[in-house]
């Protein structure tokens, strides 16, 4: 709201006389309607939000691809080629001690902090690094063939992509809002955790063979050998069939007398996919857990 300031000595949602290391503030412990009710909901402030966080992003991302190809035969066209990117995201992250009154359910806000003392600010300051390579290389073999009005298109190919990604990420706790002192150095108090590291391989073959006869009827048939190093052993290779057909009417004779259509052409066609997506990965591996239910 335009009439609201960011902080003021009357502050309706600040309880810092609340803090303790007890518990969390809730309904119980502060004015309800201020914090839960429809008065918070109008002092809501997105100003103070942002004056007690940062969030920033460092993107940078290399790319390249080339590749070679040969034509040993009229209509024959074979290719080689390799391509690779790799995607760096650093990030830098700082929330105020303070930035708790602004939250929709408000906690303790001296939650996770190691050796906690009543009556002191620990703003949090976290660093992650993660790195994405994908490479790809592949060979991609196409014949033409044309005979009076026949013409004949096939295409054969095998491609191979290797993506690897893992994230580094530590968390700590400074008594300081100077930015230029948001740093700290390993005291063994530290949130590190190393979040993710991912492997997969992906292998493809594909075969396409295209007819069409003086270009108003068309036939094409494709065939997918897909694999995926995310699925369990022997589940990791699928075949996926496709068709086609299509007629274009536009050059038949009787189309002639509609000067107003130029092109017109109906296709059909039906097949199947394969998507590795549909999971997390490696859902087959059975997990141990250390605390189980009683």
């Amino acid at each position: 709201a335009p009439w609201q300031p960011i902080s003021a000595k009357s502050n309706p949602y600040g309880y810092a006389s609340l803090y303790s290391l007890s518990g969390p503030i809730t309904p119980s412990s502060c004015p309800f309607n201020y914090l839960y009710g429809p008065l918070y909901t109008m002092y809501q402030n997105y100003l103070g939000y942002l004056a007690t966080s940062s969030n920033t992003y460092n993107n940078q991302t290399v790319l390249g691809s080339g590749y070679v190809q040969l034509q040993p035969l009229p209509g024959l066209k074979i290719k080689g080629s390799l391509s690779g990117q790799q995607y760096t995201l650093n990030n830098n992250n700082y929330i105020s001690f303070d930035f708790w009154q602004y939250g929709q359910t408000p906690a303790n806000p001296y939650t996770g902090v190691p050796n906690a003392t009543a009556g002191t600010t620990p703003n949090s300051v976290a660093v992650s690094t993660g790195t994405t390579t994908n490479l790809i290389t592949a060979l991609d073999l196409d014949y033409n063939h044309s005979f009076g009005k026949h013409n004949i298109d096939f295409t054969a190919d095998a491609s191979t992509q290797d993506w690897t990604w893992y994230n580094t990420a530590v968390q700590q706790f400074v008594y300081t809002s100077d930015p230029s002192l948001r740093y700290f150095n390993a005291t063994g108090t530290e949130h590190g955790s190393y979040l993710e590291n991912q492997h997969r391989v992906y292998i493809g073959y594909l075969a396409r063979l295209s007819y069409n006869f003086d270009n108003k009827y068309y036939l094409e048939g494709v065939v997918r050998r897909d694999g995926s190093s995310a699925f369990a052993p022997g589940h990791q290779f699928g075949t996926f069939p496709s068709v086609a057909a299509g007629w274009r009417i536009s050059r038949e004779s009787f189309m002639s007398r509609l000067s107003f259509i130029n092109d017109l052409k109906i296709r059909g066609s039906y097949g199947s996919l394969g998507n590795d997506q549909t999971t997390g990965g490696w859902q087959y591996i059975s997990v141990a857990n250390v605390n189980p239910p009683s």
